[in-house]
């Protein structure tokens, strides 16, 4: 409920220009660490507060948008392929988990590796396709768009949370491609 109404609020943000600023959300680096060493890597990790990763309205932005990955799911499903469906699935939880609060912490490398690992498991699929040549295109075009979206973040570009949204549609295009492919 807290992801669909932040959506809906940077949704609202966005189509009157009201977003604020990359000035607003200043990247900070990690806390520094305690000088008593503690004991746990869980004890250190619990003394230490969560550094955001993207403003809230960024991360409200892409958690609306990781919701394309369910239109991937259900394509999965009708055509058949149920694991590339439970695949879209657990990429869409991870992904809806970790925008809903986009921190440093376990919750991204969750994200990140998952997403890792349903390119790859793609393009190992697009290896079946009789024309894999446009699915493969649309898998370098949103390995691309991510790029120019970590970069921008990289700089701090405001605009970077755009390039991670089409980053997330072009991969939703070349997997409902794929399945189309795969029937």
């Amino acid at each position: 409920r807290r992801c669909a109404a932040a959506a809906v609020d940077a949704a609202v943000a966005a189509s009157t220009f009201a977003v604020a600023d990359a000035a607003a959300m200043p990247r900070t680096k990690s806390p520094a660490r305690s000088a008593r060493p503690s004991t746990t890597r869980s004890a250190r990790a619990a003394k230490r507060p969560t550094t955001p990763v993207v403003s809230a309205s960024d991360g409200a932005i892409l958690c609306a948008s990781s919701f394309q990955a369910l239109a991937c799911a259900v394509a999965a499903l009708i055509a058949g392929h149920t694991a590339l469906s439970a695949l879209a699935v657990v990429t869409f939880l991870l992904s809806l988990n970790f925008w809903s609060k986009p921190e440093y912490g376990v919750r991204r490398n969750l994200d990140i590796l998952c997403a890792c690992s349903a390119l790859i498991i793609s393009l190992h699929q697009t290896s079946q396709c009789r024309r894999p040549l446009p699915i493969l295109s649309l898998y370098a075009a949103a390995c691309g768009l991510w790029m120019i979206a970590a970069w921008r973040w990289s700089r701090a570009d405001r605009r970077w949370v755009w390039w991670h949204v089409s980053f997330h549609a072009c991969s939703t295009a070349a997997n409902l491609l794929l399945y189309e492919c795969l029937r």
